[in-house]
């Protein structure tokens, strides 16, 4: 009785892996449109931890650490400065994970390019922040005078998207607007003049899906506007 016993054990658990076999290959086949997308990230920025930023090259340095009570402290050198330095600055402190894995994609890239960050003409620091849930704080930091540009602007996309190519362009979202069948969102395109952020194009887009769920639709999509 114990051998039959065990022989439907054994067959019970070899059904069961079976399963999951079929299960992950299933999933993989799925998702393998938005993983060779993603595996196109920038391998240039080295990541220390998901409360840490640190990137060093000849003559460029710069660290982000995560202090107590909602501060960063940022050190780095810039190109061209001996000057080294050293500033605190006061972020929304929401969640426990800083930064994102990635948080900007490039528009004028031929290929999808993400960064967990962005530097603009060597001296103005796009730097995303986890928010709430499905949003991203967006800090804009004027490195070479050390204060923020812009503070805590919001993107419900799992990426700022940016042009450079004709001054410093921004695209975001605001949280959609949900019914039983589609997602409304608000598309909004900023530009950097100076030390203020102008909104200078604005549309509405309704999906079935919630963009954030296909990587490559939102790329292509967002390319477009």
């Amino acid at each position: 009785m114990k051998v039959y016993t065990y022989i439907a054990i054994i067959l019970l658990l070899t059904s069961c892996g079976d399963k999951k076999i079929d299960n992950l290959n299933l999933t993989t086949t799925q998702k393998k449109n938005n993983d060779s997308i993603q595996n196109r990230i920038n391998n240039s920025i080295k990541i220390a931890s998901l409360d840490t930023i640190f990137r060093k090259e000849k003559d460029f340095h710069l660290k982000i650490n995560k202090l107590e009570n909602g501060f960063l402290k940022l050190d780095y050198k810039l190109k061209n400065e001996k000057k080294k330095h050293s500033f605190k600055m006061k972020y929304f402190d929401y969640s426990e994970v800083v930064f994102p894995i990635n948080g900007v994609g490039h528009l004028d890239s031929k290929k999808l390019k993400l960064e967990k960050y962005s530097i603009y003409k060597d001296s103005i620091l796009v730097l995303p922040i986890v928010s709430m849930p499905n949003t991203l704080s967006i800090y804009v930091i004027d490195l070479k005078n050390e204060k923020k540009l812009m503070d805590d602007f919001r993107t419900s996309l799992f990426f700022l998207w940016i042009r450079t190519k004709k001054g410093f362009e921004f695209i975001r979202a605001d949280n959609p607007i949900l019914t039983d069948s589609t997602y409304k969102y608000t598309l909004i395109k900023c530009r950097l003049n100076s030390n203020y952020l102008e909104d200078i194009k604005t549309d509405t887009i309704v999906l079935k899906n919630n963009i954030n769920d296909d990587l490559k639709k939102q790329y292509e999509l967002i390319k477009r506007f």
